[in-house]
């Protein structure tokens, strides 16, 4: 039995090249974004744990105090928790089959109007006690 002599050309060479790092490519584009939905995923899931433990020191901090606890905060903080924790399930799925569509993200639910959010703190107050913490 005589073995087919096989013909490399210089084009057959140049496309399966080509082929073989259009393949690549699309490798490393979905590990990339693996990771992209991992580190989402981690990230809502942190936001989850901070929202139970703001949650938990807000119910500790009115134990026993003259201010009055409003269960609209543990509500709200509650509802905040179970969409971040929804969305730390959505993007670890995702990472799971990264070459899928994913669903834009659901809108974060509205604080109730007239509940205090604590800390009451925005971004420009971290900043100046960033600064006061530094002299």
């Amino acid at each position: 039995m005589r073995l087919t002599r096989v013909r490399f050309t210089i084009r057959s060479l140049m496309v399966s090249v080509a082929i073989l790092a259009v393949v690549m490519g699309i490798a490393v584009g979905l590990r990339r974004r693996r990771a992209s939905f991992e580190r989402r995923a981690r990230m809502f899931e942190q936001k989850a744990r901070d929202e139970y433990m703001a949650e938990e020191n807000y119910r500790m901090s009115r134990r026993g105090s003259e201010f009055a606890y409003d269960p609209r905060t543990s509500a709200a903080h509650n509802e905040l928790v179970e969409h971040y924790w929804d969305l730390g399930e959505k993007y670890d799925q995702a990472a799971a089959r990264p070459w899928l569509l994913v669903a834009p993200d659901p809108p974060e639910p509205a604080w109730p109007k007239g509940v205090p959010r604590d800390p009451p703190w925005t971004k420009e107050d971290a900043g100046r006690l960033r600064k006061l913490l530094k002299r």
